[in-house]
Formats: C-alpha cells, sequence, structure tokens
C-alpha cells in the first residue's frame, strides 16, 4: 500500500462526503471532481403534514414581527430576523417541527405548533416582543399577540442571577415546563444557552453572586 496508491476495495464500498454547500468553494477541486454531487436541503427530510406545519409557522413568524398598517402591508423594515435571535428562514422553523414531531407525534399538530411557537417565543428580544402589540398578529388575534406578550415577561429575563434562581426554583416542574430537554434524566441538569448584549468583559462571577457556580472559560 505504501508503494503502490491504488489500493483494491470491494465492490460495494462506498464513500459519502456531505459538505455545506456556502463552503463548497473551499474544498479540493480533485476531490470534488470524484464524487457524484446530489445537493440535500433540511426540506427534503420533511413529510407532508411536517412541511404544512412549517408553513403555518412561517405565516405566524411573519406576522409576530411584522408592523400592522393601515393597508396590511409593513413598512417599518423590521422582520424576523429582528425579532427573533439567530433565525433562518432556510433552517429554524424546519428544525422546531422536526425535533417536535418527535417529542408529541406527528398527529399533533396543536401542540407541535404551540411548543414550536413558545421555543422561539424563548429567543425573542425584547424589543421584539413590545413591538408584537402592534403587530399584524395583534391586528389580527389580539388575544393571542398578548398571550405571549405576557408570556415572555412571566419569565425571568431581569438578569443572569435571577434567571438561574428561577430555574432552580422550578427544577420539580422541567417535565411540564421544558427547561430541561431531557427530564428523564435529570442528572444531565440543565441545557439552556443565554443569548445577551452585555459586553465580554462582563464579570460573569458578580453576575451571579447568590448562587454558588462553578464557572470555565471557553475560547
Amino acid at each position: 500500500a505504501y508503494s503502490n496508491p491504488m489500493v483494491c476495495v470491494h465492490s460495494n464500498f462506498r464513500c459519502i462526503l456531505v459538505l455545506d454547500e456556502k463552503k463548497v468553494s473551499l474544498a479540493d477541486p480533485p476531490l470534488l471532481n470524484r464524487f457524484e454531487k446530489q445537493n440535500m436541503s433540511i426540506n427534503d427530510t420533511l413529510t407532508d403534514d411536517m412541511k404544512e406545519l412549517v408553513n403555518e409557522l412561517s405565516k405566524w413568524v411573519e406576522q409576530i414581527s411584522s408592523i400592522n398598517t393601515e393597508d396590511g402591508i409593513s413598512k417599518s423594515g423590521f422582520n424576523e430576523h429582528d425579532m427573533f435571535v439567530g433565525f433562518d428562514k432556510e433552517e429554524t422553523l424546519q428544525s422546531l417541527v422536526i425535533y417536535n414531531s418527535g417529542k408529541f407525534g406527528s398527529e399533533n399538530k396543536e401542540s407541535i405548533l404551540s411548543r414550536c411557537k413558545e421555543l422561539l417565543i424563548g429567543i425573542a428580544t425584547s424589543d421584539g416582543i413590545v413591538r408584537s402589540n402592534r403587530s399584524i398578529l395583534a391586528y389580527t388575534n389580539s388575544g393571542e399577540a398578548q398571550e405571549w406578550y405576557n408570556f415572555y415577561f412571566r419569565q425571568k429575563r431581569d438578569d443572569l442571577n435571577t434567571y438561574i434562581q428561577s430555574l432552580l426554583e422550578n427544577y420539580d416542574v422541567t417535565e411540564s415546563s421544558g427547561y430541561i430537554e431531557n427530564a428523564e434524566n435529570k442528572k444531565q441538569g440543565f441545557q439552556i444557552i443565554v443569548n445577551t448584549f452585555s459586553n465580554i468583559n462582563t464579570d460573569i462571577t458578580s453576575c451571579l453572586s447568590n448562587n454558588q457556580t462553578f464557572l470555565v472559560g471557553v475560547g
């Protein structure tokens, strides 16, 4: 094998490379030339029922993030990217539907939609939630818009210490509240990501002064 680069392989041997389409241009051209190319997106993995749910969520996201006007067309420039942190039209809603379909079963559409909306509100910005009171959703369904507004501000979002404390206080009801996604194994603890506009040099220890914590710096 060291003297001859040509190595015999079984006739049933298959080699599959999975590449991000955005990074294909950076790959080695000779390598790419030896493979048959197939383009695959997350939408290809969706069932018809899932696609229907994604479409419904997409309409809801557009309505709650767009400011209502007299002609029903938002001219403010605000959209889902301004309201939901890290929102990606090609992946966010599809990923939520796939994940929650596995938890609730594809036939339970209302539960899936409700949980997807709840998780989206979890990554919403406070200014986006405030604007939602004047959104298209608030005009067409004021009750639902107010419900999500209240849901957002009932959560402990004043500071990191308050948020962590609320998680600990609600530890026994995590299965219903969704704070721990793997509630059947609580030893895994809380699996959360906190999005913040705080300065990178913020002293996290001082923010968690009332909680016993162990911090690990990465990067």
